[in-house]
């Protein structure tokens, strides 16, 4: 307080705030979600009765990838499909630093209208985030949308790779390294967690989120590879979003976490 501090938020991870941030307060009977936390029932308690309170919560929503698309979500995407100057197109591993740049330019515009706390993505640090993303990327997942060339909606999806590491068991020394190649080759992943969902300001409401998604049903649906899909997380203050998910893709809250906040 002597140094200006009013107060502290918890728990957080100090670095990207899609992974390892919140409390865990509804779902901890459902598997833990990789780079989600996962924490024991009695750390609500603790943390309450020390002083915190709720300041938002971060909903991860759950759905079937063989349900059918609601009637809207066809009709608003086919009107968007109709208009030959939008492109949609899946990533390509052999084209990482392309994607990348997209992705940094997408970025900057939509979420920077979203966040009072926002910081520029810089070309270097989104292709850091490309390299280590791609190991894991299954190019089905990762939509990219243009419009006359010009990027301008993202979803980024991997595969929910906590089914795979139950095999290992906490343990990635060399063995258990093979032991992940091999489940990962032999079981694979049912479930399937989108963890990147943006669309530049000027062209949100227009329906490509819901273009997004049937392009993504079209193709996911016939392979028949995955039975689960998560959206992982949206804010409580992104009503927009929530809306738009629950509405069109008749998503339901699977898990919750919320970010604390104590004020000195």
């Amino acid at each position: 307080m002597e140094r200006g501090m009013k107060a502290m938020d918890g728990p957080i991870n100090f670095g990207e705030k899609d992974r390892f941030w919140g409390l865990l307060s509804e779902g901890r009977d459902k598997p833990a979600i990789y780079t989600m936390n996962h924490h024991p029932d009695y750390y609500k308690k603790f943390f309450e009765d020390y002083g915190f309170v709720n300041n938002y919560e971060q909903i991860i929503y759950f759905r079937k990838v063989q349900d059918p698309p609601h009637p809207r979500l066809v009709g608003l995407a086919d009107r968007v499909m109709r208009d030959t100057n939008y492109r949609f197109e899946t990533i390509k591993k052999s084209q990482g630093e392309k994607y990348a740049e997209d992705f940094r330019i997408i970025y900057n515009k939509a979420w920077k209208a979203e966040r009072t706390d926002f910081e520029e993505l810089t070309s270097e640090r989104s292709k850091t985030i490309m390299r280590k993303l791609k190991p894991v990327l299954d190019e089905d997942l990762c939509w990219f949308v243009y419009y006359k060339d010009e990027p301008v909606g993202v979803f980024i999806a991997i595969p929910e790779l906590n089914e795979i590491f139950r095999y290992v068991h906490g343990n990635l020394n060399l063995w258990g390294k093979l032991k992940f190649l091999w489940y990962q080759k032999t079981q694979g992943c049912k479930t399937f967690t989108g963890i990147v969902f943006g669309i530049v300001p000027e062209f949100q409401g227009k329906g490509i989120e819901a273009a997004i998604f049937n392009e993504l049903g079209k193709v996911i649906q016939p392979k028949k590879v995955y039975d689960n899909i998560l959206i992982s997380w949206i804010g409580s203050f992104n009503e927009k979003m929530i809306h738009l998910l629950v509405a069109l893709l008749q998503v339901v809250p699977y898990k919750k976490f919320i970010t604390y906040r104590k004020i000195f």
